[in-house]
């Protein structure tokens, strides 16, 4: 069973990259036959655009397929490594720090008594508690997978961390990842940033490189049960 899940996880996630690459190569054989400077640079920049927007889609496709394989296990509480379990209630957790919510008893006698209305929310929480520690776990994807829109090595090692993965995986590969976000941010805004073929290069092999890192990673959690609660 374990053996058909890990099967099915890599699967997918080898079909999605293999697409990425596929277009990849397609724009690259573009920029050889242009005929022209000014259209190969042209190129060259579109293609940097679109390998950024292939580590982030790489990078959440892996992940949110990684949370589908623990959602699908229906674990309780108690089975669940502690990042994942916080992961699970991140809702629950948002209410209990959300500092407008008001108890409805005091909320016109005591608008503004910060101590009372925290306790509420407290004691409201643990009530939530005691209702959901026998609920499956079920993580909302939509709320951890947030790339911010600019993804770099911080961004992947804080997704990570929230789902109990070691956040220092793609440690060596900081340097080129805040490299090319470098490359990338002046094109993406409009800016007549000059795309050399060194540049491509250069992305084309971290982002792959980076996405097959990740989809090791998950592998690996899924063959030895990294979301399990340690013995």
């Amino acid at each position: 069973m374990a053996t058909s899940i890990l099967a099915n996880f890599q699967t997918d996630v080898e079909a999605d990259l293999e697409w990425r690459q596929k277009e990849v190569r397609a724009i690259k054989r573009s920029i050889v036959t242009a005929t022209s400077d000014e259209e190969r640079n042209a190129l060259r920049r579109a293609l940097i655009t679109v390998l950024y927007a292939h580590l982030e889609g790489g990078f959440k496709i892996a992940v949110s397929s990684y949370i589908r394989v623990i959602n699908d296990r229906k674990l309780e509480v108690q089975e669940s490594n502690p990042h994942i379990a916080a992961s699970a209630w991140a809702g629950m957790f948002k209410e209990l720090a959300n500092s407008a919510k008001k108890n409805d008893f005091f909320r016109n006698s005591l608008p503004d008594d910060a101590k009372l209305h925290a306790f509420a929310r407290h004691a409201e929480f643990v009530t939530s508690l005691r209702k959901f520690e026998g609920v499956p776990v079920s993580i909302d994807d939509t709320k951890i997978v947030d790339t911010e829109g600019n993804i770099d090595q911080v961004v992947i090692a804080k997704i990570l961390f929230r789902l109990g993965l070691p956040p220092n995986t793609l440690e060596r590969k900081f340097a080129d990842l805040q490299y090319l976000r470098k490359i990338r941010n002046p094109i993406a805004h409009g800016e007549r940033e000059l795309a050399t073929e060194a540049h491509c290069q250069k992305y084309e092999q971290t982002v792959f490189a980076v996405l097959s890192r990740i989809r090791d990673l998950l592998s690996k959690a899924i063959s030895e049960q990294s979301f399990l609660r340690a013995s």
